[in-house]
């Protein structure tokens, strides 16, 4: 990731990459709010329930930087089509990765309950 973001900053600032970079920053900025909040206080701990929407939020940035590299490949941009292949393998191995984890972390153990309720 640190490689490809200084690629994109040095030789292709702005363009398609500042929306990514926005939109990851958002995340971010959710993310370690909720890793702050969790390392607070225990009393804290039972009222954040959000995780799995912050995990629902990665997976559509991811979605959104591989739609804009599709679109990119059908539309043309200026921004370099190389990065844009970059982005599109690279998003989607993070939506492969999330939604593994996402899968396992959420699904599997709502199916796991539902069974044991029975």
């Amino acid at each position: 990731m640190f490689m490809l973001w200084r690629i994109g900053v040095k030789w292709v600032p702005g363009g398609s990459a500042f929306f990514a970079a926005m939109v990851n920053s958002f995340i971010h900025v959710a993310m370690y709010l909720y890793y702050a909040l969790a390392a607070c206080d225990p009393k804290v701990q039972k009222y954040l329930c959000w995780e799995k929407y912050l995990t629902i939020l990665q997976m559509a940035q991811f979605v959104s930087a591989v739609v804009l590299g599709l679109r990119a490949f059908v539309y043309g941009c200026d921004f370099p089509l190389w990065m844009q292949y970059a982005r599109v393998v690279y998003m989607s191995s993070f939506l492969f990765l999330f939604g593994q984890y996402y899968r396992n972390a959420y699904l599997q153990k709502k199916q796991h309950s539902q069974k044991k309720n029975r």
